[in-house]
């Protein structure tokens, strides 16, 4: 898993975790991650829904969380158009 609280790291500016054996539902800590650009979380075994603090990251350009057992990544209140997303296919994003 990742750790519960990340609001120490508030000066990240990438976070390229891919291809671990990560699980659980993100963490909603990532929202403190206020200067975050890059995101990769791809190929891990997160499941879950996107935490709702992620409209918190404005810096972020790059969004991949492919191939994850993610049921259904979906966004209620970020602009998708704002980012690049990467996934594969199976994997559901929705943007409301």
């Amino acid at each position: 898993e990742l750790p519960f609280d990340m609001s120490g790291l508030s000066s990240l500016e990438s976070l390229l975790l891919s291809n671990n054996l990560f699980y659980g539902e993100l963490p909603t800590s990532l929202g403190s991650l206020v200067r975050l650009q890059k995101l990769h979380l791809d190929s891990n075994r997160f499941s879950g829904t996107i935490p709702d603090a992620m409209p918190l990251l404005v810096s972020l350009s790059e969004l991949n969380l492919s191939n994850n057992r993610q049921e259904m990544m979906c966004f209620s209140s970020m602009e998708c158009s704002d980012f690049v997303f990467e996934y594969q296919q199976g994997d559901t994003v929705c943007c409301k």
